[in-house]
């Protein structure tokens, strides 16, 4: 007959201790899983501006309140301590131009109706030694030709081309605004060809002489200025500018001109707000020193508006179109003209 030997009370309080080790082990574990999980869970919006941040650090792109500033053509240089690459390819045209003919006084003979096209190109690279420090070096050329026989052989064919250096110091910040002054010294050279002047020289004279026939005018200009930029959210934020300098007269005298340049921007970014990765700009620069058209012109006002795509914070493509009016120096007339850009910049 089998008897029943019952377990000795040692072994169960063991038995009874291991269980409740495990239960206290699961338990602890569960609470470690479900700890993890809720702080994941919170901190996905943290860790999201931990990489915008990041990525602003690295690259030091133009954000500011969560805003990605739109550059524009019209101010190559905003407040922002940043590297980067940038070219600007455009076109611009003026119709129905009143060409004033000059006879070798200088006075007006008559005038003929033409139109006037403009060829430009830019490169600008600005380097940021730190994050309150950046220098930037740039060239640019323009070519001005008439579309028709009246323009070209009342105004000929000029170019301009300019090297510029520079320098960017940020001044004060905070999450909402930033301020900075810039410093700049530009070299310019307007080469002309005047298809008129050269044959009256030839009727005057009756010597062949083709150094009447180019005109060269080398001229120098530095200005400074401030550079000002405020973005109430991540939708859209304004860009202020101002710069004051001396130059060279790009009308061949031996004098010198006052520079000032105001400028106003407006960008938006519709990306911070939906899936739309499209940004715009809208500006306005009113300078005294236009050196695209410094011979002809002065006191130009320049509105602008960019399109362009902002799916990549670190790169920028667009394009931009723009309206400019200017009295002329020698008329009582203005003269109105219209372009449009491509614009590349990527930030590194």
């Amino acid at each position: 007959m089998k008897t029943f030997t019952p377990t000795p009370p040692k072994t169960v309080r063991r038995w009874l201790f291991s269980v409740l080790i495990t239960v206290g082990i699961v338990i602890l574990f569960s609470v470690n899983l479900t700890a993890q999980s809720s702080s994941s869970s919170s901190s996905s919006s943290s860790s999201e501006q931990e990489t915008e941040q990041l990525i602003q650090q690295k690259r030091r792109l133009p954000l500011l309140n969560g805003h990605t500033f739109i550059a524009s053509s019209i101010l190559p240089q905003t407040p922002f301590i940043t590297t980067y690459v940038r070219n600007s390819t455009g076109i611009g045209l003026a119709l129905s131009y009143d060409i004033p003919i000059y006879d070798p006084e200088g006075e007006v003979i008559t005038t003929v109706n033409g139109d006037l096209t403009y060829m430009m190109l830019e490169l600008n690279y600005q380097h940021a030694i730190n994050d309150w420090l950046a220098l930037w070096l740039s060239g640019s050329g323009v070519g001005r030709v008439g579309v028709n026989a009246e323009s070209i052989l009342s105004t000929g064919i000029s170019g301009a081309g300019a090297l510029e250096l520079g320098g960017l110091a940020r001044i004060w910040n905070n999450d909402k605004f930033i301020l900075s002054g810039a410093l700049s010294l530009r070299h310019n050279k307007l080469i002309g060809v005047d298809i008129i002047g050269f044959a009256q020289s030839i009727i005057d004279t009756g010597i062949i002489d083709t150094g009447n026939l180019f005109n060269r005018i080398p001229s120098w200009r530095w200005k400074g200025g401030l550079r000002f930029a405020f973005a109430p959210n991540d939708l859209w934020g304004i860009i202020l500018s101002t710069d004051l300098g001396r130059g060279d007269s790009l009308e061949g005298e031996e004098t010198n001109d006052t520079v000032f340049d105001i400028t106003g921007l407006v960008s938006l970014d519709l990306n911070a707000r939906t899936k739309l990765p499209i940004g715009f700009v809208i500006g306005y620069k009113h300078t005294s020193y236009p050196e695209t058209s410094g011979d002809i012109v002065k006191n130009s006002g320049v509105t602008t508006f960019r399109i362009a795509y902002t799916g990549r914070r670190e790169f920028s493509i667009g394009l931009e179109f723009g309206f400019a009016r200017a009295p002329l120096i020698k008329k009582e007339k203005t003269l109105n003209y219209g372009s449009a850009f491509i614009n590349l910049q990527y930030y590194f």
